[in-house]
């Protein structure tokens, strides 16, 4: 699975660059994936801020017929802020910073991958250590196979 991608959110700016049916900014995928019926060709490809009209909110009647109910309410509270300082940016979903870290990574590896039970995994990470020494102790603690920190020099064994 493409962590990345799962992870990768859009953060509403203006809404000028990102799509509004397809792309990830309101929910875990496009909209698309939640149309009730085909997307009109006029719309099919409009932007978040083609979507909203800046004295009345968002352009109801462009596309509250083609959504369920819920997501209509979740798009609802979004608002967008004009002017070109504001533009849309990604963000990490994994943390609430929105700034991608090997622990978020991790955690939606583990999601997927990792036993539930595995209370060792939050220990490791509330050491007093950088991200680094945090990232390959919890490999170590999974099983899998890290590089050694050790060279070898004749027969006997040197940290490096």
């Amino acid at each position: 699975m493409n962590y990345f991608k799962k992870g990768v959110r859009v953060e509403i700016g203006n809404g000028h660059s990102t799509l509004f049916w397809s792309h990830k900014w309101v929910m875990d995928g496009p909209l698309s994936s939640e149309a009730l019926t085909s997307i009109p060709g006029d719309v099919v490809n409009a932007t978040v801020e083609e979507m909203w009209d800046t004295q009345h909110n968002w352009k109801w009647d462009k596309f509250a017929n083609l959504l369920p109910k819920n997501i209509l309410k979740i798009i609802m509270p979004h608002r967008l802020f004009p002017g070109e300082d504001n533009e849309d940016r990604l963000i990490w979903s994994g943390s609430s910073s929105g700034k991608m870290t090997i622990k978020s990574v991790l955690t939606a590896i583990r999601e997927d991958t990792w036993e539930d039970a595995d209370h060792i995994w939050k220990l490791i990470w509330r050491l007093q250590a950088s991200q680094h020494v945090c990232f390959f102790t919890s490999l170590i603690a999974q099983d899998h196979n890290v590089p050694s920190p050790i060279s070898r020099e004749g027969n006997e064994d040197h940290l490096i």
